[in-house]
């Protein structure tokens, strides 16, 4: 008898076993898996930006690409990852006192005081984020959200260090430059991490 007949039977079975092996998942294959809702720099595969502020989480539908300052430390910190707001509160002042590092672009607006920032004048510039004080903001934060979303710091919550590196680290991720904060902060320990600092043996004399 000739074995020909058998020829196809057995090929169909190779190609039904190669199937079923590429197109199994493992429940290691499973856990290995990146989640798709969210990757690690806080933005969402939906194009959404999440960061966390002194109230919990504030989500934003993209990067935000027209953001007002209405504090100078926050002003230094967009600057600091290349991103010029398109409003800032009272800029002489500012140029005034910060001296240092990159400088405000001539067509950035003054929107006022710190304390009583032109809610008029930040309407105009149709921002995609606020951010600011939590102490100066109390009077008219409500005002404020009614424009666009708040990002509200305190830089005076807990540990000042990190406190400021927290603070700076979200507002780089909601302007989509998630990865800028860590040049500035390599070898950088939080205080908290730090070991205390010893004193010397007694009868010891310091040197000065």
């Amino acid at each position: 008898m000739s074995p020909r007949p058998l020829l196809a039977p057995l090929a169909l079975l190779l190609l039904l076993l190669a199937t079923a092996c590429g197109g199994a998942t493992t429940s290691a294959d499973t856990a290995n898996s990146p989640d798709p809702a969210s990757d690690p720099t806080g933005n969402e595969t939906d194009g959404t930006v999440v960061v966390e502020d002194v109230r919990g989480e504030v989500e934003l539908p993209a990067p935000a690409e027209r953001v007002v300052a209405l504090e100078w430390t926050y002003v230094e910190d967009l600057l600091a990852v290349g991103v010029q707001p398109v409003g800032v509160a009272d800029i002489d002042s500012y140029d005034a006192y910060v001296t240092a590092g990159p400088r405000l672009d001539e067509d950035v607006v003054d929107v006022g005081t710190r304390q009583e920032p032109s809610l008029e004048a930040i309407a105009a510039l149709e921002p995609d984020l606020i951010v600011t004080d939590r102490n100066r903001a109390e009077a008219n934060l409500t005002a404020l959200e009614q424009i666009a979303p708040v990002l509200l710091f305190d830089p005076y919550d807990g540990d000042q260090l990190e406190t400021m590196r927290e603070d700076f680290t979200a507002l780089a991720t909601a302007v989509g430059e998630a990865s800028r904060p860590s040049r500035y902060s390599t070898g950088w320990t939080p205080p908290s991490s730090r070991p205390a600092p010893t004193s010397p043996p007694p009868g010891s004399r310091v040197r000065r």
